[in-house]
């Protein structure tokens, strides 16, 4: 059975701020991480703050104008008048030097009849600022995106004006490829925009038919004299499009770059997914875990993966080229 002395040590033993209230909102009881935060901060009453009505320090900084110590009050106060079983909020607790953040979560129970309250006040200071930097990373990431695209617009808003009033003389295969091109380009900005505002690598996902996506993003690449085999046609996903065909499109470069003008690159189907293969080269076993980290290519391919959840591994080919397995199992439908 464990004995008083092992609870509270087990108490003092956690890096959080705990107090026991009473039924009136008196502190009866707190460990020693709450005695120590008291006594570094210079709290005027006993740093234990044992003995002492938490409800009625709130009120005193509500009157101050402390709008979180108004929170915290107004929710011990639910708790007691059995309004609530459990209340929890995220609050600044800054010092003249040190910026910090605490969450407050306090809970009733009973006991032999008793109403209780259990407070505790938890450092996420390093969550906090953590969040903080991926913010402005983030606003960074917005920024730069938009006046790139904005840069790229310009001169691509151009072409595009250029070759409709060159196709309207003459049109043909080869204007349309670039008409293509241009049309993906625009696509391609617009992804950047959204994945930059939205902070995230997927956007809005929809039914994929990865056959469909595997030819489209073919006919987007310059693949001079390879040649595509697809066999995945019954193969729909859940997915974000564009990034799909770019995870397509930056496989078929890789694969026309390593393999040479003639390679034959094929999709199918392959248990819970699809693969990606060639006739290529291959890719050395002892090089695969760096592979990715080479260059943009499959460094995207591999963020576009994790971002969808799916799991990628490298293979060799059955003609001993590369094969790049996506295991998709808990977004494909069938």
């Amino acid at each position: 059975m464990v004995t008083p002395e092992v609870f509270e040590g087990s108490l003092d033993s956690l890096p959080i701020n705990i107090a026991l209230l009473g039924d009136d909102g008196t502190v009866l009881h707190t460990n020693e991480a709450w005695q120590e935060f008291g006594k570094r901060e210079g709290i005027s009453i006993a740093p234990d703050t044992v003995g002492v009505s938490y409800l009625d320090v709130c009120d005193r900084a509500a009157e101050e104008g402390d709008e979180d110590a108004r929170k915290a009050a107004e929710g011990v106060r639910r708790l007691l008048s059995d309004d609530a079983e459990v209340f929890s909020f995220e609050y600044p607790c800054h010092s003249p030097t040190v910026r910090r953040w605490f969450v407050m979560h306090a809970n009733r129970f009973e006991d032999g009849g008793e109403l209780y309250v259990n407070v505790a006040h938890i450092d996420v200071t390093r969550r906090k600022l953590s969040e903080m930097e991926t913010e402005s990373r983030n606003r960074s990431l917005s920024e730069f995106a938009h006046a790139v695209s904005h840069d790229l617009r310009n001169p691509l808003n151009v072409a595009m004006g250029n070759l409709e009033m060159a196709r309207e003389d003459s049109d043909s295969d080869e204007l349309r490829k670039v008409a293509d091109s241009l049309e993906r380009m625009n696509e391609l900005i617009d992804g950047i925009l959204e994945r930059a505002e939205s902070g995230t690598a997927v956007g809005e996902t929809a039914a994929v038919a990865v056959g469909e996506a595997a030819r489209e993003a073919w006919g987007n690449v310059s693949t001079a004299d390879a040649e595509l085999t697809v066999n995945c046609d019954g193969l729909v996903l859940d997915a974000d499009e564009g990034q799909v065909l770019r995870l397509f499109e930056n496989l078929f470069r890789n694969a026309v770059e390593h393999g040479g003008e003639d390679v034959s690159v094929a999709v199918g189907r392959l248990g819970g997914g699809f693969y990606v293969e060639d006739d290529g080269p291959g890719i050395p076993e002892d090089e695969i875990p760096e592979v990715f980290d080479r260059g943009m290519g499959l460094k995207t391919v591999r963020e576009v993966a994790e971002a969808h959840g799916w799991t990628l591994a490298i293979e060799e080919s059955a003609d001993g080229g590369a094969r790049f397995v996506f295991d998709t199992s808990p977004v494909a439908t069938y």
